[in-house]
């Protein structure tokens, strides 16, 4: 089953969208090796213009990383690394993985 992952940065200090932040999206093949995906940067909404995709097959799970590369951004926070799981046998085939970025924190969610 092919799932689909997108994502948006916003600025809690702010109240607004982070542009041009890199993210990259790799998939763990074994402990402590990740494959990477593809990578881009976020838009003048704070958004990566295309859904990140892998293939998931049936009975399996994949752990996934949205790597966002913050130092221009973030006073502490240099890397922010999200690491999720996303099961082949559930219905959903899309994933919003949103950041919350401020300057000496960050949150994130799962988002609809």
């Amino acid at each position: 089953m092919l799932v689909t992952i997108s994502t948006h940065v916003l600025n809690t200090a702010t109240g607004m969208p982070v542009p041009d932040l890199q993210v990259s999206f790799s998939q763990q093949m074994q402990p402590e090796q990740w494959v990477p995906v593809t990578e881009c940067a976020t838009n003048m909404d704070g958004r990566v213009a295309s859904a990140f995709s892998v293939s998931v097959e049936r009975g399996s799970k994949a752990t996934l990383r949205l790597r966002f590369d913050t130092a221009k951004h973030s006073v502490f926070y240099p890397l922010v690394d999200v690491v999720f799981v996303v099961d082949g046998d559930s219905d959903k085939t899309h994933y919003h993985v949103p950041l919350l970025l401020a300057p000496y924190g960050y949150s994130t969610y799962r988002g609809s």
